[in-house]
Formats: structure tokens, C-alpha cells, sequence
């Protein structure tokens, strides 16, 4: 027997056409929800601080990852002289001084993360080749190149016999603003085989998540720098 729409015949023709209509109000919310996501709220934080001029420019390592897949830029300026701003930046890592992010958050994943309030002298040497790890005994970086005053180029990399999961950059750059004033930039470029899994895991899951740590990085940087200049 056929039961009309919405019709009381059997009550599981009712919660069979109910099941449908959510299921359909959720891909919908879903979708809408996405598209905001993909063309507002992301492509305000992958340049967050920036100015055009500073998106525009090359900058080193740009040809290591010469095809990205994603782009970020963020920025802040700093009152504080280059050269101040730079050791700040000299001894980041787990196990050195920390990312001057959020470390409660990065503790609840035994990142293992403590971020200095002070300079850290036995921490002022960084070299090409150092690693330096984003969580105790997890997944790191390698100085790719640096010009110490000036800038920290790190490269995803994996332990000997291993493919880091991703091609990936790490710049943060340091130039003079003005007398006593700093601009540092972070840019990060990624290269990944392009996929659902892959979609969904870099630009819906990790990059909001980078985001705000980067940003959190800048911000502890700058609020470090300048505290110890007005000291």
C-alpha cells in the first residue's frame, strides 16, 4: 500500500521522511557553514597583519616550495630594534624557549612546552642543519637557511629513512620599520597531494588551528621584546 507524504498510515514512513528533511537541513547548514569558511573567514587569516606589498614579495625559501598548495603571511610590528627582536626568535623550539604560544593547550598533547620570559644564553646558537622539534620527541623542523639578524627559514622534515608528510617552509623574516621599531613576518608555504582526506585535513582542520597559534607566536614575540626594552 503507498502512503502519502507526512501520512499516519505507518509511523515508519513518518520518521523515515523526518530522517530524510535533517539529513538534508545538515548537508545543507554543512555546506553553507563551508563556503563561509573557505571564502571569508580563511583567506582574512592566511594574511592576518599583513600588508599587500609584504604578500607580494618573495622572500627566502619561496622557491623551495616553488607549487603550493596553501600560502600563509602574518605580521606584526614590534618596538623594539631588529637585533632584540631577533633573539627572541633565535632560541624557539621544544626543549629551547619555546614557541611563546598558547602552552596549556600544547601540554594537553604532552608537547611537553615551556615558553622563557627571558633570554636564554646556552640557547643563542641555532645553525643549518638544527632541529627543532615542535613537541617533546614528535614531529620537527630543520634550519634550511639563516642570516642571523634577519631571518629563520625552517623545512618539515622526518627522522633518517623517512618522508616528512608534507613539503613544507617555515620563514620567519625580521627587518628594520623604523628607528627602534621592527616588522616581522611569518609566511608558511605547504605542498600535499591533493585529495578529500587531504583537503579536509590541511585546509578545514590544520590551518585554522596554525593560525592561531602562529598568530599567538607574533604576539608573544612582540609582547616579550617590547616588555624587555621598556624594562
Amino acid at each position: 500500500m503507498n502512503c502519502p507524504k507526512y501520512s499516519k498510515c505507518s509511523n515508519g514512513a513518518t520518521r523515515t521522511t523526518a530522517s530524510g528533511s535533517a539529513t538534508t537541513l545538515a548537508i545543507a547548514g554543512g555546506s553553507i557553514g563551508l563556503f563561509a569558511y573557505l571564502s571569508v573567514a580563511r583567506p582574512r587569516y592566511l594574511r592576518w597583519g599583513t600588508r599587500p606589498e609584504e604578500r607580494e614579495r618573495r622572500l627566502p625559501g619561496d622557491d623551495i616550495v616553488a607549487q603550493p598548495r596553501q600560502v600563509s603571511n602574518r605580521a606584526v610590528s614590534i618596538d623594539a630594534a631588529p637585533a632584540d627582536v631577533w633573539r627572541w626568535l633565535a632560541q624557539i623550539g621544544q626543549g629551547r624557549g619555546g614557541f611563546y604560544s598558547y602552552d596549556r593547550l600544547e601540554n594537553l598533547v604532552g608537547a611537553d612546552i615551556h615558553s622563557a620570559d627571558r633570554i636564554l644564553p646556552e640557547h643563542q646558537g641555532i645553525a643549518v642543519g638544527d632541529r627543532i622539534y615542535i613537541g617533546q620527541g614528535g614531529p620537527f623542523y630543520t634550519v634550511g637557511e639563516i642570516t642571523e639578524g634577519r631571518y629563520l627559514l625552517l623545512r618539515a622534515d622526518a627522522p633518517e629513512g623517512e618522508e616528512p608528510p608534507i613539503e613544507e617552509t617555515w620563514l620567519f623574516h625580521i627587518e628594520a620599520e623604523a628607528p627602534g621599531r621592527t616588522r616581522l613576518i611569518a609566511r608558511n608555504r605547504r605542498y600535499y597531494e591533493r585529495s578529500p582526506a587531504t583537503f579536509l585535513m590541511w585546509k578545514v582542520a590544520i590551518e585554522p588551528v596554525h593560525h592561531i597559534m602562529e598568530r599567538r607566536v607574533l604576539l608573544g614575540i612582540k609582547e616579550r621584546a617590547e616588555e624587555a626594552r621598556h624594562a
